[in-house]
């Protein structure tokens, strides 16, 4: 999730961490 905001291919795959992680990081 991490690599989320990172990598747009990891963003996709790690969909459902991001929108735990990326709301925090605001991204």
């Amino acid at each position: 999730s991490i690599l989320g905001p990172l990598l747009f291919s990891c963003y996709i795959n790690d969909l459902p961490d991001v929108l735990t992680e990326g709301t925090l990081s605001g991204l």
